[in-house]
Parts: C-alpha cells; structure tokens; sequence
C-alpha cells in the first residue's frame, strides 16, 4: 500500500516506506499510570480491490529504551479494520433515445457498437444491458445484432462492481414499422380540348413514420392517350409504360410526377382517371389512389356533305318540278351528332 498523508503524521511520526511502519519517539518520560496518546487517521492508497470485504490488519508495539518491560507481551496489539470500495464505476457513451426504421421484414436489427455503453471503476466491473417494453433481454453485453422489435424499447445499461457499487443510464429505441403513402392526382391543364394536350400532376407523399420501401405508381391512360410521356422535373419527358418505381421515401418526404398526352378526337365532356400508389410497408391503405376528372371541351365542328345534284323534268307548266327523293347528306363529328 501507499501512505498518502505521510506529511501531516502527528508527534512528527516516521514513515519507512520499505517496511511500511510509521515510528513515533517520545522524548519525555512516562511516570506510572501516566499516558501518552497518538490519535491520527492514516489514508492508504493502492489497495488491491481483491481486499474488499475483508480485514486489514494494522500492527502496534510499543518499546522503551530505558528499561525492559516486564510485560512485553501486551505491547502489541492489532488494529483490525474492514476494508471497503465505497466507489461507483462511471459509465459513459450512454446514447440518447433512437428512432429507426425496420430493416428486416417489421423488426430491425441493430449494427455495431455505437450503442454500447463504456464504464470506469477504480476496481473490476461487469457492464450488461437489459432491454424492456416490446423487446426484452437480459445481460447483454453488446447492441451489436441485437433484434428490436416494432414499437418502443427501453435499454438499461448497468456496470456492477465487487463491492455492489453500480452505475446505471437507459435510452429508448423505437423502431417504426410502417409507413403511410398518400397520392393526389390533379388535372393541371388550364383548357382540355378534344384531340389537345392533357397534363396531369401526381404527387406521392409518406405521412411517416417509417420510410416507405418498394413504392410503385400505377396509372393506366391507354384509353386517354395514344402516346403517353411522363416526366419528374416537367422538362425531360419519356415514354409511360403506367408504372414507375419510386426510390424509397423518408417520412414528410412527396415525390411529383407529370404525365401528359394528346386526347384522342373523339373524347369529349367528362373524363376520368385514377392513379394508384403502394409499397412493401404501407398499412393504411385508404389513401392510396386519387381520382382525377376533367372535363373537355369540343371545339371541332361537325362536317356534311350534300347529295348529289338532283335532276327532274318540268311539270306540264313548265314552271315547276316534283322531286320525292332529295337523298341524305354525309354528316360526321368527332364526338356526336345531336341534329342534322
């Protein structure tokens, strides 16, 4: 051990560090019945923690110079005193609450170390993790691969010394499972006109709380447009094929798409279309398809053609002519005839 206030020894006590004794000589002389007392408090430093629990032993004789003490036998006595670790380990890199997404089907499974508390004692420790709520688990000493399950877990990490002196700190983990997509389809063509330009605008958002995985759009306008295009930014057009996989898509986050086309002649009044949204991990499926209605306008006249020239003989007056049969004029319109 290691005498850490040797300086302040009272009666200028002697401490000899190779037989770790502290000497005290007192110079006056001791009359019968009479007494000298040394009261002191010695700190000691460097105690092997094996010593927790049990007694230090502390040897005192006394011994004169003057004469031989009939009685030596009781000029020793032992100090007998409980040696004890009062000290807490220390923990550190205790993280704070964490909130993830599953990454293996509703669960998700935890990587590395970053979650690993680290702890400090003056002696030995032991550091274990318990985990509580939808995950539970009992002395763990490491994250690493460790499998949460949806919703929140409670991580207690605990470093225990010998001597039952213990530190403690805990986070939340939540692990959100399931995402929520939305879409909306607009019409965002000021005019639609039979055999003009439709654009439509769809927008896909994530109402969270997970990121929405394996997202794909689908909206059928074969009946609409000939030659569909589609675009992401409303500059670059490619050809429609009536899906799109989407990248996957944090919570609050939307991606646009514009498709458009030229309508066929022969639509006219209201049209309607519905485009549809969905993903791996979408539970509410009620928001996943928008309707969009336009109504166009027909602008293109109706055509007709006349008989042929009619030719009839004059009646016996020479002024007039009979015809029963005019014949029937070719009519045609890209949507309906209503009268001719």
């Amino acid at each position: 051990t290691e005498l850490l206030n040797a300086t302040s020894l009272p009666f200028g006590g002697i401490y000899d560090e190779s037989s770790h004794t502290i000497t005290w000589i007192f110079s006056n002389e001791l009359e019968p019945n009479a007494a000298n007392q040394v009261s002191m408090e010695i700190l000691l430093g460097n105690l092997d923690c094996s010593l927790a629990g049990s007694l230090l032993e502390n040897n005192v004789s006394i011994n004169s110079t003057y004469y031989n003490d009939a009685s030596y036998s009781n000029n020793m006595f032992a100090v007998l005193t409980p040696v004890t670790d009062e000290i807490s380990p220390v923990l550190g890199n205790c993280t704070d609450d964490q909130s993830v997404d599953t990454n293996s089907g509703s669960t998700y499974v935890h990587s590395g170390t970053g979650w690993d508390a680290t702890a400090t004692d003056n002696c030995s420790y032991t550091l274990k993790a318990s985990l509580t709520g939808e995950t539970t688990a009992a002395s763990l000493e490491t994250l690493d691969g460790v499998t949460f399950n949806k919703g929140i877990t409670t991580v207690t990490w605990t470093a225990t010394d010998p001597s039952g002196n213990y530190a403690v700190c805990s986070f939340e983990v939540t692990v959100n499972a399931f995402a929520d997509l939305e879409i909306e389809k607009t019409v965002q063509s000021e005019t639609v006109e039979a055999g003009g330009e439709l654009l439509y605008k769809v927008v896909v958002t994530n109402n969270g709380p997970a990121t929405a995985r394996n997202i794909e759009v689908s909206d059928d306008v074969s009946h609409l447009f000939e030659t569909p295009l589609y675009s992401v930014d409303e500059t670059t057009y490619s050809a429609w094929t009536g899906t799109l996989s989407l990248p996957d898509l944090a919570s609050n986050g939307s991606f646009t798409l514009f498709i458009k086309g030229i309508l066929a002649e022969n639509l006219c009044g209201e049209i309607s279309n519905t485009a549809t949204v969905s993903s791996d991990n979408d539970e509410n499926t009620e928001n996943n398809s928008s309707e969009a209605t336009a109504t166009v306008e027909d602008n293109i006249d109706p055509t007709i053609t006349a008989p042929g020239l009619l030719e009839a003989n004059a009646d016996e007056d020479g002024c007039h002519a009979t015809i029963t049969d005019l014949g029937t004029p070719v009519v045609s319109d890209n949507c309906q005839i209503d009268t001719v």
